[in-house]
């Protein structure tokens, strides 16, 4: 019997925001298991701040407006529990389990 793997899985995730204008919305693929933030800067494509990338920093929180995604750990500092249940992560630290829809969300930290 030959078992044969299905091909890894790969979802779009869309960036929109009023700092794309002009450019309109950034598209790129994330596959199977990966960081949105990883991803991205895989794809050359950079429509999100990139700092730490492993959620020291709180310079890539986005608000997830379509989409599911498993959060992996992030600091309260950067995302509080109120946000996490209101969508807003770190793409560093989130795993896409469908299509995404994300937009910025600095953080109220930015300026200190």
């Amino acid at each position: 019997m030959t078992v044969v793997a299905a091909p890894p899985q790969r979802f779009t995730c869309t960036v929109v925001g009023d700092h794309l204008a002009g450019t309109g919305p950034v598209t790129f693929t994330v596959g199977t298991g990966r960081k949105v933030l990883h991803e991205m800067a895989m794809s050359g494509r950079m429509p999100l701040v990139v700092g730490c990338r492993g959620g020291g920093c709180g310079a890539c929180r986005v608000h997830v407006l379509e989409g599911t995604y498993e959060a992996l750990r992030m600091s309260a500092r950067h995302v509080s529990p109120d946000d996490l249940a209101n969508g807003v992560v770190l793409a560093c630290r989130i795993v896409p389990t469908s299509d995404l829809v994300v937009e910025p969300a600095p953080s109220p930290l930015a300026g200190t």
